[in-house]
């Protein structure tokens, strides 16, 4: 409380409110989000304010204030970043791995509504998958076969794709708001990251439930790379879980909610990541239009824009 106080009391810069914080022996990330509401002036990234789901997760509210963004002749290329989407063939994989095994281990401990969202989530990423032709994504085991063929792409609309991956009947915004509410993601992504730290055993079996009952959650540690298996003969080291994998998919269930004008999916088969999958938007107005909306006004600033 004392951190967040100072904050408004003085304008700080990032450097200046860190050192706060070791003065103070508080989290200076969270004293600024406690400040945040009572502050009359802030300063965010383009991300964090044209972003809705940003907005929310950070506490910004724009209703009744005054937006202005510096050096907005970058906006338009701003809106079509923030809403954009990129998911690789070989996060598809490291999904698929991961909510299998956390479906498996915590069945009896599962909502009946947790589990339908978790299943679609594995048959999303099974769906993807194979629309990029990888057709090995099963218990972990994933054919790397075609990971040197150059990429080949195609322009696919929203609903053209769903079709091809037999996902036109998912509900993609109850699926969203799932994700965001049960933050599922990030159990199954810490989970990850304390296999990563923890596991240096070097048994064959890909799965490590260790500690698990402790954390409440679970998560697949692949260590059976062979790509990862030096020219001398050593024994390969283990390979740490994508926990971002999730994540990605996360970001990219986010973009299909969109309507179908809206944007394209940009589908590249092959290459060193097992193909990727891109969510382009076409339609950056329909997304800066809720920033007007809800603020009071809105001002762009930039030294090579002309009036309107």
């Amino acid at each position: 409380a004392d951190l967040a106080e100072a904050a408004l009391a003085h304008p700080m810069d990032i450097e200046d409110l860190a050192a706060a914080g070791t003065r103070h022996r508080a989290c200076a990330y969270y004293a600024a989000r406690k400040a945040l509401p009572r502050a009359d002036l802030v300063f965010a990234p383009y991300a964090s304010l044209l972003h809705k789901e940003t907005r929310e997760s950070l506490g910004i509210n724009l209703r009744g204030s005054v937006v202005v963004f510096d050096e907005a002749h970058n906006l338009v290329e701003a809106v079509h970043g923030a809403h954009g989407s990129v998911l690789t063939g070989k996060q598809c994989e490291a999904v698929h791995a991961m909510v299998t095994a956390y479906v498996d281990r915590f069945y009896t401990r599962l909502a009946v509504g947790n589990l339908r969202h978790l299943r679609t989530l594995g048959a999303l990423a099974r769906g993807f998958a194979a629309a990029l032709g990888i057709d090995g994504v099963k218990n972990g085991v994933k054919d790397d076969s075609s990971n040197d063929s150059p990429a080949i792409g195609e322009v696919k609309s929203l609903n053209d794709f769903l079709f091809q991956c037999g996902a036109d009947n998912v509900n993609f915004f109850a699926l969203r708001r799932y994700l965001r509410e049960s933050k599922i993601a990030h159990k199954i992504a810490g989970y990850g990251e304390h296999v990563a730290r923890s596991d240096s055993s070097g048994e064959s079996d890909p799965w490590n439930w260790e500690d698990d009952a402790a954390l409440g959650v679970g998560v697949v540690s692949d260590k059976t790379s062979a790509n990862q298996t030096s020219a001398a003969g050593d024994q390969a080291a283990p390979r740490q879980p994508r926990v971002g994998s999730v994540h990605a998919l996360a970001a990219f269930v986010s973009a299909l909610a969109s309507a179908d004008a809206d944007g394209r999916i940009l589908v590249e088969r092959g290459g060193e990541f097992g193909g990727r999958l891109k969510f382009v938007l076409l339609d950056a107005a329909a997304r800066f239009k809720q920033i007007v909306d809800e603020s009071r006004a809105v001002v762009l600033v930039g030294g090579t824009l002309a009036p309107i």
